[in-house]
């Protein structure tokens, strides 16, 4: 029922992005043939172009970009709008072709950001290993299945979840919270890694965890990456050596 209610919508949401600057171009057209004091078919349309930029595939961009500068020209040299004020057609027209290439640089530069986020969420989903994404003050902002599965719980009961509650005996957390910190003041590129006994919620010894601090401008989130033991191992390790 969800994939054909979402094919129902789809196909409508794809018209409108044709429709709605199909007909904000012909308004913009139609002001200035009604109005014969200035030519603001240019300013309107950058205006226009900045906002599908926001929105739009850079091919649908680039699409549009021609489309408006068509307009553009249109209304510049046609002679059938108003006058172009101070500045020359040609020097508005430029000026109008050079922001709109801008604007059509940005929108590509986002789908790249977009792109690189969704392939990073996607090797975090599928990881093997419990991840897990956490801010200075222990919020959990990320936990992929894997995680939510050696904690017991759902991704869902993470996000409520305080960091600093997860791992290690109460009598240990200080020492933990001490060297969470420490993490923070590390340089992003240098990934800090304990070694400490620190147990899960669900009673698992965790054998390995490694810290790596993300950072974007001044924004700092750790990930944290652990490989634990399944239950009773360490106890049939223990009854091994005892043999």
């Amino acid at each position: 029922m969800e994939v054909l209610f979402l094919k129902r919508w789809i196909g409508p949401i794809r018209w409108l992005k044709i429709i709605l600057p199909s007909l904000a171009l012909v308004l913009i057209l139609f002001i200035d043939h009604t109005d014969a004091q200035v030519v603001v078919t240019p300013l309107f349309a950058l205006i226009c172009i900045a906002l599908m930029a926001l929105w739009f595939t850079p091919g649908m961009m680039a699409f549009w970009v021609v489309f408006y500068t068509g307009g553009v020209y249109f209304a510049l040299f046609s002679g059938l709008m108003g006058p172009g004020g101070n500045s020359t057609p040609l020097i508005r027209l430029s000026t109008f072709v050079i922001s709109a290439v801008i604007s059509l640089v940005l929108c590509w530069q986002r789908s790249l950001w977009k792109q690189a986020y969704e392939r990073t969420q996607v090797m975090l989903q599928t990881s093997p290993f419990p991840v897990l994404l956490s801010d200075y003050s222990g919020n959990i902002v990320f936990a992929n299945e894997q995680a939510a599965r050696s904690l017991h719980c759902t991704v869902r009961d993470l996000a409520n979840i305080s960091y600093f509650t997860l791992f290690a005996f109460p009598e240990e957390q200080g020492k933990f919270i001490a060297r969470y910190f420490e993490q923070f003041d590390r340089k992003a590129e240098n990934p800090g890694r304990t070694r400490l006994d620190l147990l899960l919620r669900s009673c698992q010894k965790v054998e390995q965890m490694d810290w790596l601090l993300i950072q974007q401008g001044s924004k700092k989130i750790l990930m944290t990456v652990w490989f634990a033991l399944p239950e009773g191992a360490d106890d049939r390790d223990n009854d091994a050596r005892s043999h």
